[in-house]
């Protein structure tokens, strides 16, 4: 099927408007909207223009009101709205027979129409959940809920008002908060907006924690009372020659309609802090996860609130994820529910790290700071002006971040390896924050398996530079390309990576970013596979008391490489070392069975699968694959989803792999 045919399919098709294009079904539903509205006004006339200001107020009121907390999308109130305006017509349409039907039986009437109109009124709500079951649902605070069934009361009391109000009725408005509330013939009408209101309110407050379902049912069923009780009595209040005694008992329930505001109020007050212990309790800790300081912040207000929004939507999601056990409810499903925290938590990885804003000053350095000149067209080995004791000779490496050269110590002909920070990220106070940090925590680190630093600097034209020890040989990404590698090959490089990242952590320090590219294999006269840990660009330092040192790492960004990353990063969850050894188990299982642990097409999957999926054993991957018995264990217990279930420490995986060594020999 081409594009244009999959586009009459979805959308009806579309007409050039300007430089773009109107989808049909858009105009169709605009065109319908306008037309029932303004049926509405000409044929109910000075009423509806009444009652839509009434019901459109009590509305508005409510989303100021929960401007804190609420996530709903405006686009979706208002279809709420329209919805529920249109289903009241279709039951205006529907009265006429009714009351035909029961002419002689108006008492009856009311126990077949309430519950009618309760049923419409909450049909919008529901379909929109149902369409929503994959993510929207998700997403939506107990206010949410709220605001939803508010917004189709609005439009449903709009028609019902604007069409059945009677001009020579005595009506008296209870309260400006809620100006759609009257009272009428001594009984306080609270109207269908509030009833719906506190019918999903109640609907929220219960789907909070959604596998428990006698909670659910219970305020469902309460909420629905409610409404349905105080509905009914002010339809009977309305009834010349009724039963005194039917409505004598429905007005002392529902206490002359004060049970069913004061409810309401309670509700609203319950939904409120409800989202608010919600926000503060689960959503992540990570800096992608805050607000940035207005003198931060880069970025429009429509902006800022989308993001906004998108908070509140992930502290939801991660709530009910974190909160739900296995357990399926009706038709949702949790890795539904686990998706959408990926798929948030994605997106606001991406806009924080298109909306950090550059520092105005560069980092003190000890010469004056003269003016940053780059010439696009001369490439980036011209314009260093590196110590003259250091010689760059040629590129050697190019990442996302900065550049690798081959370099030689004027002084001493000893080979280096110089890391300098690109240009166009050396003005960015989080980059060069972590440039600096990767020179900072190697100083710190001595062991024969991580790399050397031996000087870190700043140049006069402001570019960070970094010298290490030259490292001859490749990286286990290009060796693991050629193939797997044999279990005694796999027991020196990996006790060799435990003892590296054993010694790190020791110091305080997490690697976070353990993979195959990081892990390089250099010869010795001895060693043939002397491996050496590199780039602690991103590391974390555990035991720092340095503000910037803090600023930069306490809160465990969401940072690595997705394919290896442990599923408390990526979640932005507090770390320790059993991060890295996750990491490692990653890549230790690569280097064995010759494909990644998880693989996804995309980085949110990706997310979502080191969280919660388990990898295929070895042995269904590779039938061929001869492994000691204790090799699956080991490899799985590294790579356990809750951190309480892998080793407890590097040392403790060491000796694990250790016992390979001893099995292999037995």
């Amino acid at each position: 099927m081409s594009t244009n045919d999959t586009e009459r399919v979805s959308t009806w098709g579309s007409v050039p408007f300007g430089s773009s294009h109107i989808q049909i079904r858009h105009i169709v539903f605009w065109i319908g909207l306008i037309g029932w509205f303004a049926l509405t006004l000409v044929v109910a006339n000075v009423h509806s223009i009444t009652a839509f200001a009434f019901n459109l107020a009590f509305l508005i009121n409510l989303i100021i009101v929960s401007i804190m907390v609420r996530s709903a999308h405006l686009t979706r109130l208002t279809a709420c709205f329209c919805a529920g305006g249109f289903i009241m017509g279709l039951l205006v349409l529907a009265s006429q027979p009714l009351q035909l039907l029961f002419q002689s039986h108006p008492l009856i009437r009311p126990f077949i129409t309430v519950p009618l109109e309760e049923i419409g009124r909450a049909l919008p709500v529901l379909y929109l959940l149902w369409q929503g079951r994959r993510f929207h649902i998700w997403t939506l605070g107990a206010t949410d809920m709220l605001l939803l069934g508010a917004a189709s009361g609005a439009g449903f009391g709009f028609v019902e008002d604007a069409y059945f109000n009677n001009l020579n009725q005595s009506v008296t408005h209870f309260f400006v908060l809620v100006p759609n509330v009257d009272v009428i013939q001594g009984h306080l009408s609270c109207g269908a907006a509030v009833w719906g209101a506190i019918v999903f309110g109640c609907v929220g407050l219960g789907l909070v924690q959604i596998q428990r379902l006698k909670l659910l049912g219970a305020l469902t069923g309460l909420g629905i009372v409610v409404a349905l009780a105080d509905h009914l009595a002010i339809n009977y209040s309305q009834i010349p020659n009724n039963l005194s005694w039917l409505t004598t008992t429905l007005n002392a329930v529902t206490g002359n309609g004060y049970v069913a505001i004061v409810f309401f109020a309670l509700v609203v007050i319950a939904c409120l802090i409800a989202d608010i212990v919600m926000q503060l309790s689960s959503l992540p800790k990570a800096p992608e996860f805050k607000v940035a300081r207005l003198k931060d912040r880069n970025e429009r207000l429509d902006q800022l609130w989308d993001a906004m929004l998108d908070f509140r939507r992930l502290a939801y999601a991660n709530f009910r994820l974190k909160h739900w056990q296995n357990q399926p409810v009706f038709l949702l499903n949790r890795s539904d529910l686990a998706l959408t925290v990926s798929l948030l938590s994605k997106r606001l990885i991406n806009r924080h790290f298109n909306t950090e804003t550059p520092i105005v000053s560069p980092p003190a350095v000890p010469s004056p700071k003269p003016e940053i000149i780059y010439v696009d067209d001369l490439p980036l080995i011209k314009r260093l002006d590196l110590p003259e004791r250091y010689q760059v000779l040629e590129e050697v490496g190019n990442g996302g971040m900065g550049v690798i050269y081959k370099g030689k110590h004027r002084g001493t002909g000893a080979d280096l390896a110089i890391k300098v920070l690109h240009p166009r990220y050396a003005s960015n106070s989080g980059h060069l924050m972590r440039f600096e940090q990767e020179a900072r925590t190697a100083t710190t680190l001595h062991h024969p398996n991580i790399v050397i630093v031996h000087d870190f600097g700043v140049t006069e034209r402001l570019i960070p530079f970094l010298v290490m020890e030259w490292l001859e040989g490749p990286n286990m990404e290009s060796v693991m390309k050629t193939g797997t590698i044999t279990l005694n090959r796999f027991v020196h490089i990996f006790e060799q990576c435990a003892s590296a990242l054993s010694h790190s952590h020791k110091k305080g320090i997490i690697h976070r970013d353990v993979k195959p590219s990081n892990i390089i294999l250099t010869s010795t006269e001895a060693d043939r596979d002397f491996v050496k840990i590199v780039d602690f660009g991103i590391a974390k330092v555990l035991t720092s008391d340095d503000e910037d040192t803090l600023r930069l790492t306490q809160t465990g960004e969401v940072l690595g490489s997705p394919k290896y990353m442990s599923p408390e990063q990526c979640m932005g969850n507090p770390m320790d070392s059993r991060s890295d050894i996750y990491s490692l188990g990653c890549v230790m299982y690569e280097s064995l069975v010759g494909v990644a642990p998880l693989t996804a097409d995309n980085q949110a999957q990706m997310f979502y699968k080191h969280m919660f999926n388990m990898p295929e054993r070895p042995s269904l991957i590779n039938p061929n694959l001869e492994l000691p018995e204790i090799v699956e264990p080991i490899l799985f217990k590294a790579l356990q989803k809750d951190p309480d279930k892998r080793f407890t420490s590097m040392d403790e995986l060491l000796g694990a792999i250790n016992q390979i060594k001893s099995a292999r020999s037995a």
